[in-house]
């Protein structure tokens, strides 16, 4: 389980910066395009753990995000 702890806009650029904290207690920061979907967010994450995309979960104010979720 991964929480999505904070997010803001970038002013250089039409990105986003989130910070995800980790079932372990890490933080890891992740630079987005904000038109992706959390599928995409699961890839980066995935790829930086070492995990399967399909074996992350994404908290967001106490709610699981789905793949299919925007950003934006």
């Amino acid at each position: 389980m991964l929480q999505l702890i904070w997010f803001g806009k970038k002013k250089i650029s039409n990105s986003l910066s989130i910070y995800i904290k980790t079932n372990t207690g890490n933080t890891l920061s992740v630079d987005l395009d904000p038109k992706w979907d959390i599928g995409n967010v699961k890839e980066i994450v995935a790829g930086r753990m070492g995990l399967e995309p399909q074996d992350i979960k994404i908290i967001f104010a106490g709610k699981e995000l789905h793949n299919s979720t925007t950003i934006e």
